[in-house]
């Protein structure tokens, strides 16, 4: 009896002496930061990308509340997610003065994961983390056109279409009213098709912060689009500053259309449009592309378009959410025009699935993706095909059979030497297969990059693209920066997706890469980023994308006007350039002009009428005139060598007839598609540049491996807006 007391008080004394070890074990890793913090009851993921809705393989922000318990500990915050080969990344931002509320710009790679928040201390330690499954949250496809309205979308909505089994929509619409969620970094509308702004509710746009209405216009400046519906009282609308920033001309007055006969000729309806409230502005630049009159006869331009740096914005001068439009059934007629610069017309009627499974044979749908195939060409590389692995097998075969049956029986006549020979043999291929290997796979690092350089004349502004991908031989990690070296501006690089669900697809089930270790994406106090333990496979590449923006030095020196009586030019283009530019070629309208194949800096050329110019149709479509009839050179979605013709596709897609041409649609990247500047008072000067402007720095993250650092290809060109006196604001009716 007295023993088993002995071994119930044992028990219980090793039972206290763990309890309390477990206490203070508990305690040690709260005071560490290790434990996450429970007793403030605040979630630390406010938002992921615009009102809870993102893109596959798209910037989007992760808005983070940083409790007020921590903002004396908390230094920095990370995010946890995968890219678009399923690989763990890290986002990491460093807090300044630790903000009550942190946007950190990220990329999701894969719709159905876990996206983590945490917040660090000085020595990079959690101190609180929360996981957010992003099943939570409205994940769209990666080429999903997306539409932000802002106020009220105004009857867009009547563009939707549903696929039959009703997992997928045309058109993405959000309706922004809590202005909280409005993006504050132009990063954050990439996901964006365009913008819709209605000035019904006028306090929601008092309510947008200056940043935010500077990274809309940043954005569109870059080459987003933006249509502006006006209604309200003129009066109030003119306190709005950003909002007049983006209009082509003054607010005036109050009108009222009565007779709005010229609009229903436009749409081309017999049902009446009943009168609607107006308000009068000025086209001071731009062109009126519908102009109607009041109840005072006063001529009002009611549609504009005008070019806003690389993009553009057009102006409804009244409210389509007005009853007349409402019960106007010829109203989603007016909105297919309104948006048909920003969207392919193809991709409202025919559903991406049509679309991918016409091109699934290439693994991918979209001009991104060839893009990326054709970067994933290495000259240096020699790939194996299979003809050449079942050559060698059969003359292994040989030496082992025949060769060696020859060689111990018929000639030594030493049947016993036919093992020592045949394994001679092996090992003489397997050293002479090695060799091979390493001239075909040679140990060093290879870079592709093209690269994209746009100017706006006007403002100043200048844009970087670059899309870039790394080869390594053999699998290592690697760290990796970008930057623009006229100034030594970084760039924000990131991992690039292949937009589709061909394998390693954004969309696809089979992950390509697995077993590699977590990478980090430093975003700097500037907003650049250094990537840093990015694992490359064996003999695979890894696909990154760049950009930057901000101002520059250079101004308009050309003088272009426009011909009375053609839309065609006349008068002198200048280099703006302190470089040379080459293959040098001058859009405006329907029209291009072949130059001389070197503008050298600063070079002056004269245009006049007696410089013919070229439809652009013929040359993005390679039309050529046979008995009379023009036909046009089919483009090919498996071409992969002439990255020159493809990039002038990406940038005049919808131009060249859009997926009706390429049989690919353009929606990952629509922002490098500059044909609706082909109908403004703007010339497009594109010219190639003999030197990359933009310098990637690739080096090994292990300081014992140092291979060789190559530059494979490495094209780059230059784009330039430069504006055209037409002495008048056109009119079409």
């Amino acid at each position: 009896m007295q023993l088993r007391e002995k071994s119930i008080n044992l028990i219980l004394a090793a039972r206290n002496i763990a309890l309390t070890a477990l206490i203070l074990l508990f305690a040690a890793k709260l005071a560490a930061g290790e434990v996450q913090e429970t007793g403030s009851g605040q979630a630390l993921i406010e938002e992921v990308g615009i009102q809870g809705s993102w893109k596959l393989g798209q910037s989007c922000n992760v808005r983070v509340a940083v409790p007020s318990s921590l903002r004396d500990q908390a230094v920095a915050v990370s995010i946890t997610t995968l890219d678009g080969d399923g690989v763990e990344v890290v986002y990491t931002r460093q807090l300044d003065k630790a903000p009550l509320i942190c946007d950190v710009p990220v990329r999701i790679g894969k719709r159905e994961s876990v996206l983590s928040a945490a917040l660090l201390d000085k020595n990079g330690n959690k101190i609180t983390s929360e996981d957010k499954d992003l099943a939570t949250t409205t994940g769209l496809s990666e080429t999903q056109p997306m539409v932000v309205c802002i106020g009220a979308s105004m009857g867009l909505e009547e563009l939707v279409r549903a696929s039959v089994d009703g997992t997928q929509q045309s058109l993405s619409i959000l309706t922004i009213n809590d202005t909280r969620s409005l993006p504050s970094t132009v990063l954050a509308y990439q996901p964006c098709s365009f913008v819709v702004i209605s000035t019904t509710q006028l306090d929601t746009l008092r309510a947008i912060q200056p940043q935010q209405w500077q990274a809309l216009d940043q954005w569109i400046r870059r080459g987003g689009g933006c249509i502006v519906s006006l209604s309200g009282v003129a009066k109030e609308l003119q306190s709005i500053e950003g909002l007049l920033k983006l209009l082509p001309g003054s607010i005036l007055d109050d009108a009222n259309v009565r007779s709005p006969a010229a609009l229903e000729s436009m749409i081309i309806t017999e049902q009446q449009l009943k009168p609607f409230p107006a308000i009068q502005i000025t086209a001071e630049r731009g062109q009126i592309q519908l102009g109607l009159k009041d109840t005072l006869a006063r001529q009002i331009p009611w549609w504009v378009t005008s070019a806003h740096g690389h993009g553009s914005v057009q102006v409804v001068a009244s409210d389509l959410a007005h009853d007349s439009f409402a019960k106007w059934k010829q109203r989603k007629n007016l909105w297919e025009r309104l948006i048909s610069p920003y969207v392919d017309k193809n991709s409202l009627e025919v559903s991406q699935t049509d679309l991918a499974e016409s091109t699934s044979y290439l693994g991918y749908s979209d001009l991104t993706g060839q893009l990326r195939a054709s970067l994933d060409q290495f000259q240096a590389v020699s790939a194996v095909g299979f003809s050449q692995v079942a050559g060698v097998l059969v003359l292994i075969l040989l030496l082992i059979g025949p060769v060696d049956y020859l060689l111990s029986v018929k000639l030594f006549k030493r049947p016993d030497l036919s093992w020592p020979l045949a394994g001679a043999m092996l090992l003489v291929s397997c050293i002479g297969l090695t060799w091979y290997y390493q001239q075909l796979r040679p140990n060093q690092v290879i870079t592709n990059s093209l690269q994209l350089i746009d100017i706006d004349t006007q403002s100043g502004q200048i844009d970087g693209h670059l899309w870039s991908h790394v080869y390594s031989a053999h699998a290592r990690p690697l760290n990796i920066s970008a930057s623009y070296s006229p100034d030594n501006r970084p760039l924000f690089i990131d991992w690039q997706g292949l937009p589709g669900k061909g394998l390693g697809g954004l969309q696809s089930q089979l992950t390509m890469i697995s077993g590699f270790p977590t990478y980090a994406i430093d975003i700097q106090p500037e907003g650049s980023t250094e990537v840093s333990g990015v694992g490359v496979p064996s003999a695979g590449t890894k696909s990154l994308y760049g950009t930057f923006s901000g101002p520059s030095t250079l101004t308009n020196t050309s003088n272009l006007r426009e011909l009375s009586t053609v839309d065609q030019l006349e008068g002198e283009l200048v280099n703006p350039l302190d470089v040379d530019l080459k293959d040098v070629t001058l859009y405006y309208h329907r029209w291009y002009y072949s130059l001389s194949s070197r503008l050298a800096a600063g070079q002056r050329f004269k245009l006049s009428s007696q410089v013919i110019p070229k439809d652009i149709v013929r040359r993005l479509n390679k039309q050529q005139d046979f008995d009379g009839k023009a036909s046009s050179a089919r483009w090919n979605p498996a071409e992969r060598n002439d990255l020159d013709r493809l990039l002038e596709l990406m940038m005049f897609h919808n131009a060249a007839t859009g997926s009706n041409y390429t049989s690919l649609s353009h929606n990952y990247q629509p922002i490098l598609d500059h044909s609706k500047l082909l109908e403004s008072n703007n010339a497009v000067l594109i010219g190639r540049l003999e030197a990359s402007p933009i310098q990637l720095s690739v080096s090994p993250t292990h300081i014992a491996d140092e291979p060789k650092i190559e530059s494979g290809i490495d094209r780059a060109w230059c784009r330039i807006i430069i504006p055209v006196d037409t002495g008048r604001v056109s009119s079409t009716p």
